[in-house]
């Protein structure tokens, strides 16, 4: 571990077990999704229905930003299991971190700490909607970085450069896709579809925003769940 990363966990630390409503309060943060995605996916069907003039370009951002954030989770968690294996501050014995109450050992425990997909997904798509609205995009990346990421190293989840790779990954993401030829490609095509076909796409909309709220958990267990099935099958 470096030490950037070790002395900003026990900086943060040094305040664990003084006030069990404080502890409580960044674990109810860590697990709850309203104001995490629940937020940000407000601010995004804010600006889908805001009047605007240039409500075409607004909505394909907004298409392209909700696409950065998908792919910078499945990034983060192909990464994950890519990289080599780096334990999470709350499971590393060498550390000493002290357990905030209402923590456990076990949280997360075989899931690589790096990157942070958290940190990639929503900095993705604070970025991306940044295209759309300067003001929505500076609100979301500092509530991405307060709200959403601190807790999880001031929980042990996360060190420090978890977050900030996390966080670059996303950016990248976001910036690329919303170059102006990928933009048009990807979300002005998406776009032209709503238009003739509004019904089911507000229904995969509601979805899709949903599924980011949560960060896709429902799905992503039932993935697993069948891939343990085929496991057990061919053992």
């Amino acid at each position: 571990m470096n030490g950037f990363d070790r002395n900003v966990i026990l900086w943060l630390n040094q305040f664990a077990r003084r006030e069990v409503w404080f502890d409580e309060l960044m674990v109810l943060i860590n697990r709850g999704v309203l104001v995490k995605g629940g937020v940000a996916m407000t601010l995004t069907w804010w600006l889908w229905f805001r009047p605007r003039e240039d409500l075409r370009s607004v909505r394909t951002g907004i298409l392209t930003a909700l696409l950065g954030g998908f792919v910078s989770l499945m990034m983060g968690r192909a990464l994950a299991l890519l990289l080599p294996f780096r334990v999470r501050p709350i499971h590393d014995s060498s550390l000493g971190f002290v357990m905030p109450f209402a923590t456990g050992p076990g949280d997360f425990r075989g899931w690589s700490s790096f990157p942070s997909d958290h940190a990639m997904m929503y900095f993705a798509i604070a970025v991306g909607l940044g295209f759309v609205s300067r003001g929505v995009g500076i609100f979301l990346t500092l509530w991405t970085l307060i709200v959403v990421c601190l807790p999880r190293v001031y929980a042990g989840l996360h060190y420090p450069t978890d977050i900030l790779g996390g966080a670059l990954i996303g950016c990248l993401i976001a910036w690329l896709l919303q170059r102006p030829p990928v933009r048009e490609r990807l979300g002005g095509t998406v776009l032209e579809w709503s238009e003739r076909h509004p019904a089911p796409f507000f229904a995969a909309m509601f979805l899709v925003t949903f599924g980011i709220s949560n960060m896709f958990t429902d799905a992503r267990q039932m993935v697993q769940f069948a891939l343990d099935l085929v496991r057990r099958g061919r053992g």
